[in-house]
């Protein structure tokens, strides 16, 4: 069987006359000497040529391992859309996003939901449960993430229904796991340990920048500060949960001072024990719009600034953070698989946790058995389960599709399927310094053995 170049070829000018290449289906990625290029390029332009030697022997077996040559009759958009679909639409896992309550115990001005009061009532936990164990009759896995609000504000919801999800995992022989989203400043030790007891082994933080920053943009209710309680239950939490990322969400107002959290972090211990994540603050709602119609960055500049941000803090400051891209195809957005649900405290279903506080986006009731029977026709279901980058031509012919699978569903909704005109993406010189920025965390020997 011939073989062919991949479209998901990428090749760019390193550094000393190197030539980097990338593959975006793989996530291959390989550092080619000044001297064997040539002979890379006689074999993408006749794949099929004899290799004349044992070094273009080598070199023709690792371009095929990397993807980088593949079988002339496989089509990589195909092999895409099955994939996708069938992780989509597949009943071996199960994952639910359970909002216990949406109510907070922060007023951050930037934030997108409403926060209702009240927590999850007995009836619907009762009726949550019934749901989950309907959903696992096939399958093999089932992830919970706590999201809100604030989680924590109903951690006796919390407590009870991991009881009952673990209890049924075990006794089906079904692979339990539980990932928490809060802001941190109830994550007592004593929470942190019962957490870790229930099954939780990650947690999103959120902290915005050094502690002044963050004390005038992530508030109590009353207007109190929060960085150090937060960051003292986060020192506690390492000891029982193993993952923690810190987010830093960042616009105008805190770009410019958000590299500083890094110098408090690691003065606390915490550098190489915590994961960090830059992301810009966005528009999710009418609530944020005023906020971010003068201090957001838009869209075009996102990626740059993250990228900036990341790169002084591996170059300058030494930490360790992944930054090379890899595939995105087999771990679809879970508002768009078919066993992926937002549950809220009232019984709500719905399919995105940006969508969650908004009644008129649910897609039914788990207390309402009717709705869920005929849940498949409900325009709020299918809307989602039927959004996808194939139909977008943009993303159909985008060289970088395998590890983005399409702009966010949301925004893709949002836009009423106008033409999508313009992806961050196109923008190829974000990927090469992307790449060239893992390259150099690797020789200053950043990546951990676990990573490698």
């Amino acid at each position: 069987m011939g073989l062919k170049q991949s479209r998901y070829n990428f090749f760019f000018d390193g550094e000393g006359g190197v030539k980097l290449a990338f593959n975006s289906m793989t996530a291959a990625l390989a550092e080619i000497e000044p001297d064997k290029w040539p002979m890379v390029q006689a074999f993408l332009e006749n794949p099929n040529r004899e290799p004349e030697n044992e070094t273009e022997r080598d070199l023709l077996e690792n371009l095929k391992y990397g993807g980088f040559l593949i079988d002339e009759d496989f089509d990589e958009i195909a092999y895409l859309k099955v994939m996708n679909r069938m992780t989509r639409f597949s009943k071996e896992s199960l994952g639910l996003t359970i909002c216990p309550t949406l109510n907070c115990n922060f007023a951050c001005f930037y934030c997108y939901e409403t926060h209702p009061k009240g927590v999850m009532s007995q009836d619907v936990q009762d009726r949550l449960v019934e749901f989950a164990k309907e959903r696992l009759e096939s399958a093999k896995s089932f992830q919970v993430t706590w999201y809100g609000g604030e989680p924590l504000l109903a951690f006796d919801v919390i407590e009870s229904l991991s009881e009952k999800f673990i209890g049924h995992c075990e006794q089906k022989g079904i692979a339990y796991s539980a990932y928490l989203v809060t802001n941190g400043y109830l994550l007592t030790p004593d929470k942190s340990k019962r957490l870790s007891e229930l099954g939780v082994q990650g947690a999103q933080i959120t902290l915005d920048g050094p502690p002044d920053v963050h004390d005038k943009r992530r508030v109590l209710t009353n207007g109190g500060p929060t960085f150090w309680r937060i960051m003292e239950n986060l020192k506690s939490a390492l000891n029982f949960i193993d993952k923690i990322t810190v987010r830093v969400n960042v616009d105008k107002e805190n770009r410019d001072r958000a590299l500083e959290l890094l110098d408090v972090l690691e003065g606390e211990g915490l550098k190489g024990r915590v994961s960090i994540y830059f992301t810009p603050t966005s528009e999710y709602s009418e609530i944020c719009s005023v906020y971010l119609r003068d201090r957001g960055f838009g869209e075009a500049e996102q990626g740059e600034i993250v990228l900036g941000l990341l790169r002084e803090a591996i170059i300058e400051k030494g930490w360790d953070i992944p930054v090379m891209p890899t595939t995105a195809y087999l771990s679809p957005c879970a508002a768009e698989s078919k066993n992926g649900f937002v549950i809220t405290q009232n019984g709500s279903l719905h399919k995105c946790w940006l969508q969650a506080f908004k009644p008129e986006e649910k897609c039914g009731n788990i207390l309402d058995l009717s709705s869920l029977n005929n849940l498949i026709a409900h325009e709020n279901f299918t809307k989602w389960i039927a959004c996808e980058p194939f139909d977008i031509q943009l993303c159909q012919e985008c060289r970088q599709l395998p590890i983005c699978m399409g702009e966010c569903s949301y925004r893709s909704l949002k836009r009423q399927k106008e033409p999508l005109e313009y992806c961050p993406l196109s923008d190829l010189s974000l990927l090469r310094e992307t790449i060239l920025l893992t390259l150099e965390r690797d020789r200053r020997g950043l990546i951990n053995n676990k990573e490698a």
